[in-house]
C-alpha cells in the first residue's frame, strides 16, 4: 500500500482525543478469543493516531466489534515494532480498500 494518508477530516470534531497524522505500515490479524487468532496476516497503513485509537487503511472488510491484533512498524529504518490489540468501531469503503476506526480500550 502507498504511504499516503486518506483525507477524512469530517470526524475530527467528534473525538474526545485529538488525532495526529501518523502513516506507517501495520500488519493485523483477527482475534477469536484470548488465545486464538485467525491466521490471515494482512497488511495496511495507519492514517492517524491518538491516545484512545487510530484510523487504519485496510484491504479487508471487517465487522465493527472485531478485535484485531496489530503490529505497527516504528520506522522503516528501525526493525522495532509495537504489538497491541484494538476493537473496530467503524468501517468505511474507500477506493483502495476500507478505512477502519479502532479503539485501544477493549471492553
Amino acid at each position: 500500500m502507498e504511504k499516503e494518508p486518506y483525507n477524512n477530516s469530517n470526524n475530527a470534531e467528534k473525538r474526545m482525543h485529538p488525532r495526529d497524522a501518523y502513516v506507517t505500515n501495520v500488519s493485523y490479524r483477527l482475534v477469536v478469543d484470548d488465545n486464538t487468532t485467525i491466521p490471515f496476516n494482512d497488511k495496511g497503513l495507519t492514517q492517524n493516531i491518538s491516545y484512545a485509537g487510530m484510523c487504519l487503511i485496510l484491504k479487508r472488510e471487517l465487522p465493527p466489534g472485531a478485535i484485531l491484533e496489530l503490529k505497527l512498524e516504528l520506522s522503516e529504518k528501525d526493525s522495532k515494532s509495537i504489538v497491541t490489540r484494538a476493537k473496530v468501531v467503524w468501517l468505511k469503503k474507500i477506493e483502495k480498500g476500507f478505512l477502519a476506526g479502532v479503539k485501544f480500550d477493549i471492553d
